[in-house]
């Protein structure tokens, strides 16, 4: 399996992300007009592990995560979820930024960045 199916599968299925977001979990690109609240995720960069045997299978991928509510709070509990469900995963993740954006360009929609960066095979 893939980071990214691998990455899907995990989200999907936790119970603390679900009950706030239900399937609402978009890879890469958010529906035209969608139903609030959601999580949208894209890899934003990745390298693979190189060592004087050469490249390995180890990989490092940044994904950036945006937590998307019609209230402040809901987008904080979503952000706080998100983060617990990506400490529980298979794969090895590391916080490296949470950002409490303004408001989005969408009429009152709140906005939560988080960046993650994901050791995976």
């Amino acid at each position: 399996m893939s980071i990214q199916s691998d990455l899907y599968t995990h989200l999907s299925t936790d119970a603390g992300l679900l009950t706030l977001v239900s399937t609402r979990l978009y890879p890469v690109k958010v529906p035209q007009s969608p139903t609030y609240p959601l999580v949208s995720y894209l890899a934003i960069s990745g390298q693979s592990m190189n060592s004087l045997g050469g490249t390995g299978a180890l990989r490092n991928s940044l994904y950036q995560f945006d937590v998307y509510a019609k209230t402040y709070s809901e987008a904080i509990s979503i952000a706080d979820a998100l983060e617990t469900a990506m400490a529980s995963a298979s794969f090895k993740t590391l916080l490296q930024s949470r950002i409490d954006a303004d408001f989005d360009d969408t009429p009152d929609v709140y906005r939560i960045i988080l960046d993650f960066s994901i050791w995976h095979l």
